[in-house]
């Protein structure tokens, strides 16, 4: 009997052990802490795990109310990779695409403060999972959210997070836009297919520019110059970028028109203006074609 005992004892153990552990794998992601008139507050989770958690029961709170308020009474199950936003059930938020999923609190959403506060998401046994304590000058502002670089990094530390650069201030329900896995050493470029021609057969009409900045937030110029030097296109003009980005070009000029068979020269300059950083980097594509 002892031994059935410890063995239901070890097992219960196990479970409780196994989803604690699967729990931590949630963790705050983003945060709108100063929306604009009109709009809500409203905090972005992720599931960094592999393993799908039920968050029934699971509070959310500040420096003000750590103990929090239930999020959901509900069973609420959150999957590998998915990105869930909670807000109050008053003000708006913007959406992408329209499947962005959404807890709407009935009651005790936190109020955050603009300069520094706390926010706290414990399971229903009142553990806490995660915790982010803020302050204004690690990102966001008026109508911006700060977002998570890296998920599978420290909740707080303050290089894990800056302001969103997507001009509608915020990506909830999906991907932050300064999101890196590691941060490259130096510039890089990616040009596919090369050649490309864009002569509307639908193989290879367009070409794409990826590319990978030593930082994670920064602003990017990127121009196209025939051999002479010339200026015939300008993709980007000192844009907010994250630490990488995929820009297409359709081979046409800043009137619109088909440029010339011939190689092009891609030129990319990256500010990181907080710290005075500034770098670029060139890239020849070839744009082919049917001869006469």
């Amino acid at each position: 009997m002892k031994i059935i005992k410890s063995v239901l004892l070890n097992f219960l153990l196990y479970i409780i052990l196994y989803y604690t552990i699967n729990a931590q794998n949630i963790v705050i992601n983003e945060v709108m802490y100063s929306p604009i008139t009109g709009e809500t507050e409203w905090v972005e989770i992720f599931n960094a795990g592999k393993e799908t958690v039920e968050i029934k029961g699971w509070m959310i709170g500040d420096r003000n109310k750590p103990e929090g308020s239930i999020i959901i009474d509900d069973s609420y199950l959150v999957f590998s990779d998915d990105y869930i936003v909670i807000r109050r059930n008053s003000g708006l938020i913007f959406d992408f695409d329209g499947n962005i999923k959404v807890i709407i609190m009935s009651k005790g959403f936190p109020r955050f403060n603009n300069d520094e506060d706390d926010v706290i998401l414990r399971n229903d046994e009142g553990i806490v999972i995660d915790s982010l304590s803020y302050k204004s000058k690690w990102g966001g502002d008026r109508g911006v959210s700060i977002e998570r670089i890296n998920p599978y990094k420290n909740t707080n530390d303050k290089e894990n997070w800056d302001s969103c650069v997507e001009t509608n201030g915020g990506t909830p329900g999906k991907e932050n836009s300064i999101y890196s896995v590691i941060t490259p050493s130096r510039v890089s470029i990616n040009v596919a297919p090369n050649p490309f021609s864009p002569d509307n057969d639908g193989i290879d009409d367009y070409v794409t520019i990826t590319y990978s900045l030593p930082f994670n937030k920064g602003n990017v110029k990127i121009e196209i110059y025939d051999v002479s030097g010339r200026l015939v296109k300008r993709l980007l003009n000192n844009e907010p970028t994250g630490s990488t980005r995929s820009v297409i070009w359709d081979g046409k000029n800043n009137d619109g028109r088909i440029l010339p068979i011939g190689i092009y020269i891609i030129y990319l300059e990256a500010l990181q203006s907080e710290r005075g950083i500034t770098v670029s980097k060139k890239e020849t594509v070839v744009l082919a074609g049917q001869l006469n």
